[in-house]
């Protein structure tokens, strides 16, 4: 059988498990941050929703409700019942009315009324400038799944307005001094009780009855530009405080301004009560890989089938010999080719001189300690292969001892 040469490994082994958990790893992260790049985008906007920082926006609101210590989460997702002391809506003129009757069927809500239609500053990027007022059929429609017969009006003009509470409850919440907005949007409705009004004695606030549905038709007293008031910002920050039903904490739902979560079942995977599954399924696959390292290595080069050259034919021989269980019958052959190696080696042609002859000669020279007539007999009669192996080993060391090899 040929000897094969093997050639070195293109890959390291530890350079090779150190690429297969570097890539496992990479790939992890990369299924982590696919499930949750929704969340980790950075958001921005300009309309009407409280992640705009615009005169519009109500981010100032977040703050300050931060500031008052009262916990804040932000709505990307619709709310489970009981789940909030508070969610404010802030739809746009543009929001299905289904989708605002289906988060607000619920729960504490508060919805606030759109009312300044608005274009981008070219001068200042993410500010606001106002186009005027929103249309007040478009708010009617928004509110038809809610309360019926709404009328919205739109008092033009800067000027002073004193709120008043018709209820004890919101008698806290009134400022002092007069607040100054800009077209005054009140709200009024055969379905609605007002809450909160104005000098005219038109509704600000009013609720649905029997519902836990209230709606702020003007929104200047909790977006980012009413705030620049410090009366209006008390009366903001009161306003969410009297509307509170527990301490839960208070949502800001922006599903209805397109920064809602999709349903991923990637992300699902990676969120309770699948993440305990996800972690357990990590770990298994870790384990696997490191026992099948650990147990089996490196594989082993296979060799030729058939090997070529003569040590090929000599272990092909060999096992047909050891097959039929013809190897006790080769000691006698193995004393003759020992034999005529070594008259070879002396330069002797058999065929003319009588192996006594030369043989006797030979040994008492070289000092053997056995003779070949001894081991020639010996391996006549052979009847089994351990046998074989002792009377093979001492032909071979008397070979060596007659030619005299190291």
């Amino acid at each position: 059988m040929s000897v094969q040469e093997q050639s070195p490994p293109l890959l390291a082994p530890r350079l090779a498990a150190a690429l297969v958990v570097v890539s496992a790893v990479s790939l992890l992260l990369y299924a982590v941050l696919t499930a949750y790049a929704p969340d980790l985008r950075s958001e921005t906007s300009s309309d009407a929703n409280v992640l705009s920082n615009s005169a519009v926006g109500f981010a100032g609101m977040r703050q300050l409700l931060e500031s008052w210590g009262i916990d804040f989460r932000l709505g990307r997702e619709p709310p489970p019942a009981n789940t909030y002391s508070l969610v404010v809506l802030t739809p746009s003129p543009y929001s299905a009315p289904s989708e605002v009757a289906r988060l607000s069927s619920l729960g504490q809500r508060l919805i606030v009324l759109p009312k300044w239609n608005t274009i981008p500053d070219p001068t200042h990027s993410g500010w606001v400038v106002k186009s005027g007022a929103v249309n007040k059929d478009a708010l009617v429609s928004l509110l038809s799944d809610i309360a019926k017969g709404v009328t919205i009006t739109q008092s033009p003009g800067l000027v002073p307005t004193h709120l008043t509470a018709k209820y004890a409850q919101f008698q806290q919440v009134i400022p002092a001094e007069p607040l100054y907005i800009d077209t005054v949007q009140t709200i009024s409705g055969k379905t609605l009780e007002p809450d909160i009004v104005d000098g005219k004695g038109q509704a600000v606030l009013a609720h649905v009855p029997g519902t836990q549905i209230y709606i702020l038709s003007e929104p200047d007293l909790l977006n980012n530009l009413g705030l620049r008031d410090i009366a209006a910002a008390h009366f903001s920050v009161a306003l969410v405080g009297a509307l509170r039903v527990t301490d839960r904490p208070v949502s800001f739902d922006i599903t209805l301004n397109g920064f809602g979560s999709t349903p991923d079942i990637l992300r699902a995977a990676f969120s309770p009560p699948l993440l305990g599954a996800t972690l357990c399924a990590i770990l298994a696959a870790s384990l696997i890989a490191f026992h099948a390292f650990s147990r089996f290595g490196a594989p082993d080069r296979r060799d030729r089938t058939f090997a070529f050259g003569k040590r090929a034919l000599a272990d092909n021989t060999a096992a047909v010999i050891r097959l039929m269980r013809r190897e006790p019958n080769m000691a006698a052959r193995y004393a003759e080719t020992t034999l005529n190696i070594v008259a070879t080696q002396a330069g002797i042609a058999r065929k003319d001189v009588a192996p006594s002859a030369w043989l006797e000669r030979l040994e008492q020279h070289s000092g053997v300690e056995d003779r070949f007539s001894d081991l020639s007999k010996q391996a006549r009669q052979v009847q089994d292969t351990s046998a074989m192996l002792q009377v093979a080993q001492r032909l071979y060391r008397w070979r060596r001892g007659i030619l005299h090899e190291q």
